[in-house]
């Protein structure tokens, strides 16, 4: 490839080296041009992350677990029907059926917007039930929005993949 040199830099010598040539230019443009949509590589993403959603609600957060639910809730659900061992935060399924991904062209956005989302995520105190003795309770957080190293390096790997097709016309594949 062709290479222009331009002069010295600052008070040191230097050469800087710049690709001069049309194919070179036209082979940036089509790349950037290919990567201003991520959306085939960000389903991909989004995928990975649901598969951990599961995993993480299955095992009432993998490590470190969640917090041990107190003695009253167990209590309480048990007497509601909730069978035991089913998880801390699925007894509706609806927090879980809220955190869902969102692929677009620049990225993913994986998250809840379920109102109780950020209580659970991040814990705090609430309003007790009816019928409690006290006015609020306690809950600690219970990461179930996040990303394990695993998840991390999968989704690395697709992003890379997602490149190398733009660059090599490699094809995507799901993993």
């Amino acid at each position: 490839m062709p290479l222009r040199t331009t002069g010295t830099t600052g008070k040191g010598v230097g050469v800087t080296i710049v690709p001069n040539t049309r194919a070179t230019r036209e082979f940036c443009r089509s790349l950037k041009k290919g990567m201003a949509d991520l959306t085939p590589a960000m389903k991909l993403c989004a995928a990975v992350m649901h598969r951990s959603k599961l995993r993480t609600f299955q095992k009432n957060g993998m490590k470190p677990h969640w917090p041990a639910l107190s003695p009253y809730t167990v209590m309480r659900r048990e007497a509601g029907g909730v069978k035991r061992g089913y998880g801390q935060l699925r007894v509706t399924n609806r927090l879980y059926m809220s955190v869902q991904g969102y692929p677009h062209k620049k990225g993913l956005v994986w998250g809840s917007d379920d109102p109780r989302a950020k209580l659970l995520q991040e814990g705090g105190t609430a309003p007790a039930p009816k019928g409690w003795k006290k006015e609020t309770v306690t809950i600690p957080p219970r990461k179930f929005v996040r990303i394990y190293r695993w998840d991390h390096r999968k989704m690395t790997e697709i992003v890379r993949d997602f490149v190398d097709e733009k660059v090599h016309g490699k094809a995507v594949r799901a993993k």
